[in-house]
Parts: structure tokens; C-alpha cells; sequence
């Protein structure tokens, strides 16, 4: 999850998580930090990862069974810093698909980048990598990225990253939060469902 707007790296540090009660002193005592910094803040604990800066948020995890917990975490922290302004929010899944074969590997590139249009200009072209951008289904502003690369860690196989993209649309900043939590409650099982069905769609055609 990614949110854009203005925040003091600083303050997003694993001890103050704990003293605002959002996780666990003992966790906290056991985070890994990788830099504290007036400009970037970054540290993972249990399965979270956090990473500020000061016009971008992220809070990730590679467990599924900690998506919500995730989410919760989020909501919590800025429940407490509700008057940070917020302009976007990103609620993103990646994922690496194993291919059934280095052909259907192949194929799913011809696919979504036709060679035809290249073979007169360059030599041997190939897909490195492909953004479908789709408009949002909901009532809200912003829209849907999808990117689908040559996986890095599995071969043969896709790398696919899906963003799920809102836009605050008022200018003021401050009403950012309530905006996204609300989004957060409502849409949060609707735009994993979104990811679910686009990840499969993948898998079949590799």
C-alpha cells in the first residue's frame, strides 16, 4: 500500500507505533531498521515492511494472511495523524507466476506485445515490459495499472504488478484521510478481489 501526500519521516519509527499502541513493545524492540533519517525512514517488523518519505508512505508484506492486519495498521496511524495530507493512494499486489513452459513464456509476450509492429524496426524485439492502464469501476477518481514483466526470480515465468490507484479530488490535502479510510473499510475486499481475478487471468494464459 502507497500513500502519497506530506509526512515527517522522522516520526514513523517503530517505537512510537508501540507508543501509540498500534503494535507491541516487544515487537517494536525487535524491529529491523535500515535508516532513520530526517528524509527517510525505513524499517521492517514482524511481517511488515515501512518505509517513509517525505511525499510517499509505503507499507507492504509479502504474507497474504497479513493483508488486513496490514490494512488495520494503516488505518490506525493515520487515524492518529488524520490531519496528514493525502493526495493518492495506491493498494497494490505483485506477484512472480511460473510459467508452464519456456513456450507459453514466449507466447504470453506475443501476445501482449505483438512482434509484428517491431520486426521491421528492431532485431529480435522482445517485451521487457507492458502498463495496460483501465479506468476505475467505482464512483471514485483514479484508475487501474496493470504491468506484466519477465519475472526476476522465477524462470520461466511473469512478474505481474497491479495498481489499484485513487486521487483525492478535493485540493484540500487534509481531508485526505477520511477519503481513503473510508475507502480502506469499503472497497479493500473489492480491490484484492480485483487483484485475485486479475493474477489469474495471467496464470492461464502462461
Amino acid at each position: 500500500m502507497v500513500l502519497r501526500g506530506n509526512f515527517n519521516p522522522t516520526i514513523f519509527q517503530p517505537r512510537w507505533f508501540s507508543a501509540q499502541g498500534l503494535i507491541a513493545d516487544t515487537t517494536a524492540d525487535a524491529a529491523q531498521i535500515d535508516v532513520i533519517h530526517a528524509q527517510i525512514c525505513a524499517f521492517s517488523v514482524d511481517n511488515f515492511e515501512i518505509q517513509v518519505t517525505e511525499d510517499r508512505f509505503m507499507a507492504a508484506t509479502s504474507d497474504a494472511a497479513f493483508n488486513d492486519p496490514l490494512r488495520d495498521l494503516v488505518i490506525g496511524t493515520f487515524s492518529i495523524l488524520k490531519h496528514t495530507p493525502l493526495r493518492h493512494m495506491g493498494l497494490n499486489v505483485a506477484a512472480h507466476i511460473k510459467a508452464s513452459s519456456e513456450s507459453s513464456w514466449d507466447e504470453i509476450g506475443h501476445r501482449l506485445a505483438p512482434k509484428q509492429f517491431w520486426d521491421p524496426l528492431l532485431k529480435k524485439p522482445g517485451m521487457a515490459s507492458l502498463t495496460i492502464q483501465g479506468v476505475r469501476p467505482d464512483e471514485y477518481m483514479g484508475y487501474l495499472n496493470v504491468t506484466v514483466a519477465p519475472s526476476t526470480r522465477i524462470h520461466p515465468g511473469v512478474f505481474v504488478d497491479i495498481n489499484d490507484h485513487f486521487v483525492l479530488e478535493t485540493t484540500n490535502l487534509e481531508d485526505g484521510y477520511p477519503v481513503f479510510q473510508e475507502i480502506l473499510e469499503g472497497q479493500w475486499e473489492l480491490s484484492r478481489s480485483r487483484a485475485v481475478n486479475i493474477l489469474e487471468h495471467v496464470r492461464k494464459e502462461v
